[in-house]
């Protein structure tokens, strides 16, 4: 039961209410491998806050990158004789990085990078045919897909030096948990379906009454996320699929397409809307407890960001992904949420001691006790506090 009470006053009630909607986020770019790198996107984020991503050239080949939690970023390098790699995972631990480089033949390889940043082949279907590696577990299995004999990408699984097909049909798996759960998608006569893969079976997901959809990520729970195409508008929804029942997300402003891209533990979810139909221009977007905002809303007013794309979100509620900057080259951020105002002690709460911390502060007139900005510590500061106290932390 939430401890939010009526007896608070008034006037903290009005503070409070003019600073929803206001910055939550701490927004820092990710630096590129240097100033020949043109463009930088970061794909993913691990609990220890290391990102992966690639970095782009001014002769477009891209690079696979790692940024260290304090934004360091470093090259992972490539196979022989290859120019282009590209990071597009890491596990959770942060240890393991998977995803492919360009091979001298033209082809694309699965690969994944150790602790140490040393890079293994994942091998393929067929020889020298191909694949990628879209997600990896902390225990080392990777997904993604590879082409077969006769060229066609078949979802598969990256295990023990083995490929392992999931499906006879086109299609990729896109995310495994560490019960190494499987979600991704096919296509069949029937369309393009989302697939949950565990141990030897499968399963299709519910669609929204049109057979298009993927599944994008899957967390600890099992809780599932992606698109599926409505019927009643034919765009995309963003969706969830929660022990089998699926929640259309819809569009966002009731207008522009949506796609779920990562969900955490806590079920907070990040993607984008497609803002601009001709040119494909998205927003990044976030969904806690199924309402969708802007992330642009919830970044420092100024900064210069347009946050495009948020492509991962981990267990601290880091988010990442790219955007522009006062409208130059594209750029990979990371969001940090900023610390619960009510949260005096650090402990992630609102409880008894940080009220007496607040309320010591208050009686001697610290500085640290003006909550809403007026000079000098007084009645409203406290009422201020209060009703932050109250609403507690998420």
């Amino acid at each position: 039961m939430s401890k939010r009470i009526s007896t608070v006053g008034l006037v903290g009630s009005v503070v409070v209410a003019a600073c929803a909607g206001a910055q939550e986020y701490e927004v820092r770019e990710l630096p590129g491998l240097s100033t020949f790198f043109i463009a930088n996107f970061a794909r993913d984020i691990a609990d220890d806050g290391s990102v992966v991503g690639d970095s782009l050239n001014n002769t477009l080949a891209r690079r696979a990158v790692v940024w260290a939690p304090d934004g360091t970023v470093a090259d992972l390098g490539t196979g022989a004789d290859s120019a282009m790699s590209q990071a597009r995972a890491v596990s959770p631990g942060g240890a393991l990085i998977a995803g492919d480089h360009r091979n001298p033949n033209g082809a694309t390889e699965a690969a994944n990078w150790d602790a140490a940043h040393t890079l293994t082949f994942l091998g393929s279907l067929a020889p020298d045919s191909g694949g990628r590696a879209f997600a990896i577990n902390d225990s080392g299995l990777a997904v993604g897909d590879s082409r077969n004999a006769v060229g066609l990408f078949r979802p598969v699984k990256y295990e023990n030096g083995a490929v392992v097909e999931l499906a006879d049909n086109v299609g990729a798996a896109s995310d495994v948990n560490s019960a190494a759960q499987i979600v991704g998608w096919v296509d069949t006569v029937d369309g393009q379906l989302a697939m949950l893969w565990e141990g030897t079976g499968s399963t299709i997901l519910t669609s929204l009454g049109d057979a298009r959809q993927s599944a994008a990520a899957i967390n600890e729970s099992g809780v599932i996320v992606g698109s599926a195409l409505h019927p009643d508008d034919s765009k995309l929804h963003a969706v969830v699929w929660d022990n089998g029942a699926i929640q259309d997300l819809g569009l966002y402003q009731d207008l522009f397409p949506t796609a779920a891209l990562d969900i955490n533990d806590a079920g907070v979810i990040v993607g984008t809307a497609t803002m601009e139909f001709a040119s494909g221009r998205t927003t990044a977007l976030i969904w806690r407890n199924g309402v969708a905002e802007e992330l642009n809303n919830l970044i420092p007013p100024g900064s210069g960001w347009d946050l495009l794309v948020a492509s991962a979100i981990n267990g601290s509620g880091q988010i990442v992904g790219w955007g522009e900057r006062d409208a130059g080259r594209t750029r990979a951020f990371i969001l940090t949420p900023l610390p619960c105002a009510a949260d005096r002690t650090g402990d992630g709460t609102a409880d008894v001691f940080d009220l007496l911390d607040y309320l010591g502060l208050w009686f001697a007139g610290a500085a640290e006790a003006d909550i809403d900005g007026a000079p000098g510590v007084d009645v409203f500061d406290l009422l201020a506090y209060l009703d932050l106290w109250f609403a507690g932390c998420e």
